[in-house]
């Protein structure tokens, strides 16, 4: 029987792995665009996972911050994966099976990316991050979308570039970028960040974590 403590006894193999992903993330990130491919929320939420692990290896995870930060990660990761994959992923045709986005599903690093990295970092989260943010603190998950949002927004119009369709305010116009954000996506994201900051506490209530750290 798989119990928590035999998984624990394996947490630095999974730090490793996490760090290995991110690494890859950033690697290829720098070598496809550069600096510049840092404007896509993406590649920020990558950057955000690679800097967790990178704190996790240099044991600096015992900083009071780190909750926060590793607690930003999440959501951000989790946007990443579901706003990628219901909104700039279409399916042509009903018996075709191909993917037309954005990006290519193809290229190994947007799965790792899009994919691989938000799923990995949901379960590490949940398995190995002991000290959660508290459920009246879950507005902190929303500080890394609503930044990223009101910078895309009035940058756009002087830089002529919007990283995602539909924050596109030259095609779709103010309005109707303000409406998916704010009436639609801002809603989604915060019922997702109180769901899991909630999942996580009441797991954090049924595991003696102070067993599982004495094995």
């Amino acid at each position: 029987m798989i119990t928590m403590e035999k998984i624990f006894k394996y947490k630095n193999i999974f730090n490793l792995l996490g760090l290995m992903l991110g690494t890859v993330a950033f690697v290829n990130t720098m070598a496809y665009q550069g600096l510049q491919a840092f404007r896509y929320f993406t590649n920020q939420s990558n950057l955000l996972f690679l800097l967790v692990f990178l704190t996790i290896y240099f044991k600096k995870d015992n900083n009071k911050n780190f909750k926060i930060v590793a607690f930003i990660t999440l959501i951000s990761l989790t946007i990443t994966g579901v706003v990628f994959h219901l909104l700039l992923t279409d399916t042509v045709g009903s018996n075709s099976g191909v993917i037309e986005s954005i990006y290519d599903l193809n290229n190994f690093h947007n799965l790792v990316t899009h994919t691989i990295n938000p799923l990995y970092y949901l379960i590490y989260y949940f398995i190995f991050i002991i000290d959660n943010i508290k459920i009246k603190e879950f507005y902190i998950g929303l500080i890394h979308p609503i930044l990223y949002f009101i910078i895309i927004l009035l940058l756009g119009p002087i830089t002529n570039f919007y990283p995602y369709p539909f924050l596109d305010v030259s095609q779709n116009g103010l309005a109707e970028v303000l409406k998916m954000t704010l009436l639609i996506m801002l809603p989604l994201i915060t019922f997702f960040v109180i769901l899991l900051t909630t999942l996580k506490d009441v797991l954090n209530k049924r595991i003696d974590y102070t067993k599982i750290e004495e094995t």
